[in-house]
């Protein structure tokens, strides 16, 4: 999806931004809409969802007139190469569990309407589940590979 779209979007809430490697979450995203040239177009960038509008967002507006600029729309990447920079992380594990046999590992993205950022709980009244979800997913070729008939 990402590969043949036009224009992305990167949206993110407080659960990228208040993990415990936050700031290496947002860059890894530039990181990914960098690959594609989706940084500084006319509809694709980066689109943090900040909560309450009448507290943080003011301060995103021109209040005094004075417009600073958008040097990745204008392509001004101020780094001594000149060009976008990518940031490498110093990790690819948040929660200190290291690569074993027969350990692994599951990525996800969740997106529900209306941008909503809530992190569930053991309770989801919405679904009618209780308590913890083990799910485990596992292609083909790796299920061979871990020894399943």
């Amino acid at each position: 999806m990402y590969i043949a779209a036009d224009k992305v979007i990167g949206v993110y809430g407080m659960g990228l931004t208040q993990h415990t490697h936050g700031s290496l979450n947002i860059a890894m995203l530039v990181n990914l809409l960098l690959l594609r040239g989706n940084i500084g177009r006319p509809g694709a960038g980066c689109c943090p969802v900040r909560g309450q509008r009448t507290r943080a967002a003011h301060r995103l507006l021109p209040l005094d007139k004075f417009y600073r600029g958008n040097g990745a729309h204008e392509r001004i990447w101020k780094t001594p190469q000149g060009k976008a920079v990518f940031t490498t992380p110093g990790q690819l594990n948040s929660v200190g569990f290291q690569e074993a046999p027969g350990r692994y590992r599951l990525i996800t993205m969740r997106l529900n309407d209306q941008f909503n950022t809530t992190i569930y709980g053991y309770s989801d009244r919405l679904r009618g589940l209780e308590g913890s979800r083990d799910i485990l997913l596992m292609c083909r070729l790796r299920q061979i590979c871990a020894g399943a008939p």
